[in-house]
């Protein structure tokens, strides 16, 4: 009972996990520990006593007095998923360093940050697009102060439908979705996603979250460094430019760091 009250006091350190690769985890646990766990299988053993009277012809005085015992032991077999617990095992097994910033951080290494996180799902952002553009709403977004610039005033100068160009640069780009991770210092890294390793559908965390998830999370990946790309001849360079502008809209700026997470969680007490 003192151990039970114990534990209803101070609660139970849960953890929720808001993506989980399961490639990233499977590989670095079976190089940590020469091999991957599928399943754990406990078996125990359960015995029982049988108690047989023996009356069949006994006189009265002695009968119930005599009886046999039998013990049975029964084998009872197991199959347990690791599930989380590997996760865990594997952290606290290779214990990756938390950074503050960025400066603290191991290029093309392990490495987790602690923050705030929000997310950008590029195929809604494109399904909300095109509503706007065949409602006529994107052209009129188009012609609002913050968002014109040089590679828009140089696509008009060109007589060329910015409208079109912009649809048509929409259905090239990148799908899937992303998220941001905001440290306390204001740095930012993008965090690439893949839909199949969140524990909720991106569609759903929109939906009740919004864009940005409500506490501070951490995330654990390998930090790389984004090489920044020349923009080569005039039309390369405006399309760059009116990238840019997608992006704007997007609320996606230029990141110079990538985080590829391999778990994206936070603590529950």
């Amino acid at each position: 009972m003192g151990n039970q009250k114990k534990k209803e006091e101070s609660g139970y350190d849960l953890i929720e996990f808001l993506y989980k690769d399961k490639n990233y985890i499977d590989s670095f646990y079976s190089q940590i520990f020469q091999g991957d766990i599928q399943k754990v299988t406990k078996n125990s053993t359960e015995k029982q006593m049988l108690t047989n009277k023996l009356e069949g012809g006994i006189p009265t005085i002695v009968k119930g007095a005599l009886q046999s015992n039998e013990e049975n032991s029964e084998g009872i077999s197991q199959e347990i998923n690791p599930h989380d617990s590997k996760i865990l095992k594997l952290f606290s097994e290779i214990e990756v360093k938390m950074c503050e910033n960025i400066g603290q951080s191991k290029t093309n290494g392990l490495n987790k940050f602690h923050g705030i996180l929000n997310i950008v799902d590029y195929d809604m952002m494109k399904e909300r697009f095109a509503n706007l553009s065949t409602s006529g709403l994107l052209a009129i977004g188009l012609n609002q102060p913050n968002i014109k610039n040089d590679a828009l005033n140089n696509i008009e100068q060109l007589g060329m439908p910015i409208e079109n160009l912009m649809n048509a640069m929409l259905k090239m780009y990148q799908s899937g979705c992303d998220m941001v991770l905001t440290l306390r210092n204001k740095e930012k890294l993008l965090v690439p996603l893949e839909r199949e390793f969140l524990t909720m559908n991106s569609y759903d965390i929109h939906r009740v979250f919004g864009e940005r998830l409500p506490g501070e999370w951490t995330v654990v990946g390998v930090l790389n460094c984004v090489n920044k790309l020349n923009q080569g001849n005039a039309l390369s360079a405006m399309l760059q430019q009116l990238e840019g502008v997608i992006k704007t809209a997007f609320n996606e700026g230029a990141y110079e760091y990538v985080l590829k997470p391999i778990a994206i969680y936070r603590r529950l007490r």
